[in-house]
C-alpha cells in the first residue's frame, strides 16, 4: 500500500474525523447512529497514542484510513 503521510497529517485527519463523528451523533435522530459515535472515542485513543509516538507513521496512516472507512459506512448506513 502506497501510504505516505506524516504524524502531523495523521493527527489533523484524526481530529477532523472526531469532529465529524461528534456532529453526526449529535445531529442524527437515529439512536444507532448516535451509538456509532463511539468510534469517536476510538479515534481519541488513536490520537493519544500518536501523541505518545507509540505508532509509526505507516500504522497511523492505516488507522486513519480504517477510521475513514468506518465513518463512510456509518454515514451510508444512516442514509439507508
Amino acid at each position: 500500500i502506497g501510504v505516505d503521510i506524516d504524524t502531523g497529517e495523521a493527527r489533523t485527519e484524526v481530529a477532523y474525523l472526531e469532529d465529524q463523528l461528534r456532529r453526526l451523533g449529535a445531529a442524527h435522530p437515529n439512536p444507532t447512529v448516535r451509538a456509532d459515535t463511539a468510534a469517536a472515542r476510538e479515534l481519541e485513543d488513536l490520537n493519544a497514542r500518536l501523541a505518545g509516538a507509540q505508532l509509526s507513521q505507516r500504522d497511523a496512516a492505516l488507522s486513519v484510513r480504517e477510521a475513514q472507512a468506518e465513518l463512510t459506512r456509518t454515514v451510508k448506513d444512516a442514509g439507508s
